[in-house]
């Protein structure tokens, strides 16, 4: 490998650490814990169904721009709710297989516990929804308009459980002028749910006004959060016209403020809380609140009321684990898009394909370790032609070294002259100086798509292949993969040609061991695939080398 061989391999390797580097520095330097300055955002005026005229309208804005902090909260969960569900206050526990979901009187979900997600191995369920002393993560509703309840309003009342009904809950609120039924109902299976509203207008005047539904936060990051690993957290929102967005919670800007579909919801790695598409008008807000709190959701009218008449309005949620089938599965009625809530970037178009692959081969083996490197052998046979053609470049360059060797000697100090003579040799030879370099590079995308794939795929958090590797989507507790793979891709440079420069012979040398060190920072799954397609990588090599080697002998 000639000098400007190894100075291509090495910028390329820099390139994608660099890439990595940066990605976690991003992470790091991120401000953490501290409140957002600037004023809270208006929350965007109705297009339909309202009378801006009506007095009801800035007293509704004006109730959603009160500070969080100044509400009470009827809630004090434990931190592992799992634990002293007996102690707390939820006024309504209901569960599905996937989930458990808490309420307080009032209607809000204080507590979302996921039944097959654990926060480690073994141990309690995650709680994706929690109120206590640490985490504030809460989902409210309520309506907006002249005596209209609100979340807080006192005069809440909740309604016996339903033997018919053993997932749903309702609250009741009634007055002289309006009778208004809340039922939440959680989906038999799965992470679904859907608030549904029953409004009557008890009075004798036309009866209008609005309904909110929103997750409110703390700023602070999600429980497992590492800034080593590089994985968003925060706003998103979908829509037809505008596609999937993100918006970061200290940066609440340019977001579509109405429309007619999509989704709006708080995504963090692995798990997702959403307002679904319900169709029709509605307005989207995302705020920031003085005590640092985030506000991400939505309004939607319900008309206008006769009197004696009833109204009823439904809102979808999602509140749970991104698994892929299942988000495929709920699209078409939850809201289109709902997928893209798996960030793969701007590599979608190779991680999504990648998976896919991925997933079919784990439907087969059973274990995702085994998939990874079936996944890798198939990737290797797509590459095979490409590779072959750069190792038999590599190894015809590696029979020219002695000649290379005399050539440098013999040209002394004069480099110009050197560096002609060998480009001579080599088109004599037809032999490509880059040819060894390309099939890593190609290969660099896929790498990359495969890193995010581990990184973002639930699927394989907490995957274990066996042995001492119970969960493929974290660094190895113990280094042993870091070590195999700087013993395996020293084996792999010694079948390259050795640089003459003893500085490039060094370099070549400490290469490996630098890999080595980045391998402990990333996902055990992705550095079982860089070993796997290293050791074939090797066989494919010696093969052609040793081919070339009898040829040449003969």
């Amino acid at each position: 490998m000639n000098r400007d061989t190894l100075r291509l391999f090495v910028t390329a390797a820099f390139a994608f650490s660099a890439i990595l580097l940066y990605q976690r520095w991003v992470v790091f330097s991120a401000p953490e814990n501290q409140p957002v300055e600037t004023p809270i955002t208006e929350i965007p005026e109705p297009t339909q169904d309202i009378d801006e005229s009506d007095p009801e309208v800035p007293i509704a804005t004006q109730l959603l721009q009160t500070e969080e902090s100044e509400l009470p909260l009827d809630l004090t969960l434990a931190n592992q709710a799992s634990d002293s569900l007996q102690d707390s206050q939820v006024a309504a526990l209901i569960k599905n297989d996937s989930l458990t979901v808490g309420l307080d009187k009032s209607g809000a979900i204080t507590l979302v516990e996921l039944l097959r997600h654990s926060v480690t191995l073994g141990g309690e369920p995650l709680a994706l929804l929690i109120n206590n002393d640490k985490s504030k993560y809460i989902a409210q509703t309520g309506l907006i308009g002249s005596e209209l309840p609100n979340h807080r309003d006192p005069g809440w009342q909740l309604a016996p459980l339903d033997k018919n009904k053993p997932n749903s809950v309702t609250t009741i609120f009634t007055n002289d002028n309006i009778t208004v039924e809340r039922s939440f109902e959680l989906a038999e299976s799965g992470y679904l749910a859907n608030y549904i509203y029953r409004i009557t207008n008890n009075s004798t005047q036309p009866l209008s006004g609005r309904i909110y539904f929103q997750y409110l936060r703390d700023n602070e990051p999600p429980i497992g959060y590492s800034s080593l690993v590089p994985s968003y957290y925060g706003a998103a929102l979908y829509t037809e016209d505008n596609k999937y967005s993100k918006y970061a919670f200290d940066d609440f800007e340019g977001y579509p403020s109405s429309g007619t579909d999509g989704w709006i919801g708080i995504v963090q790695r692995y798990f997702l809380a959403a307002w679904l598409d319900a169709k029709g008008q509605r307005e989207y807000y995302m705020n920031n609140l003085a005590n640092g709190d985030v506000r991400v959701g939505l309004l939607r009218s319900f008309g206008s009321i006769a009197p004696g008449d009833t109204v009823v309005v439904e809102q979808p949620m999602f509140l749970g684990a991104l698994e892929q089938k299942l988000l495929e599965q709920i699209a078409p009625q939850a809201g289109q898009g709902i997928s893209l809530a798996v960030d793969y970037g701007i590599l979608t178009i190779l991680c999504a394909p990648l998976f896919s692959l991925l997933s079919f081969i784990h439907g087969l083996v059973g274990n995702w370790g085994i998939a990874i490197m079936l996944l890798t052998l198939l990737i290797k046979l797509a590459f095979f032609p490409l590779s072959a053609k750069s190792y038999r470049s590599m190894a015809k360059m590696k029979a020219l070294s002695p000649q290379i060797q005399r050539l440098r000697e013999r040209a002394g100090e004069d480099r110009q002259a050197m560096q002609k003579e060998i480009m001579a040799l080599y088109k004599k030879e037809k032999i490509n100086p880059f040819g060894g370099c390309l099939p890593i590079l190609v290969q660099i995308p896929v790498f990359i798509a495969l890193y995010w794939v581990l990184l973002e795929s639930v699927e394989l958090r907490q995957a274990p292949l066996g042995f001492w590797l119970q969960d493929l989507s974290i660094p190895d507790p113990y280094y042993v993969l870091p070590i195999i793979l700087c013993v395996v891709m020293l084996g792999q440079f010694k079948l390259n040609p050795t640089p003459p420069d003893p500085t490039q012979a060094m370099v070549m040398k400490i290469m490996p061991i630098g890999f080595a060190i980045f391998a402990i920072f990333f996902p055990a799954g992705l550095v079982i695939y860089w070993i796997v397609n290293t050791i074939l990588s090797i066989a494919q090599q010696w093969q052609i080398t040793r081919s070339i080697g009898q040829t040449a002998n003969k």
